[in-house]
């Protein structure tokens, strides 16, 4: 797992990811996935695989740096979850 700040989280340290995480905004104690909730779910019970998962936690200090970084994910990646509004 990778932790950055929204200033490192650039398109292309976003493109090869397989989940993009927000931290830092909504639930305290629950991550707001933005990309890959079906593949955090599936290596989720499993170390090994968390291992070569590579799942980016990105720390955002409000809403407005949320938006920013789901307009960096879509760049990056094309779409959001979803269930991601």
């Amino acid at each position: 797992m990778i932790e950055m700040t929204l200033e490192e989280a650039t398109v292309e340290s976003l493109a090869d990811a397989a989940v993009i995480m927000a931290v830092g905004v909504g639930d305290r104690h629950m991550s707001n996935v933005l990309l890959g909730r079906k593949e955090f779910a599936r290596v989720a019970g499993n170390p090994a695989l968390v291992a070569e998962t590579k799942i980016v936690r990105v720390k955002v200090e409000g809403e407005e740096q949320f938006e920013e970084l789901k307009g960096r994910v879509k760049e990056a990646k094309g779409e959001l979850d979803p269930d991601v509004k």
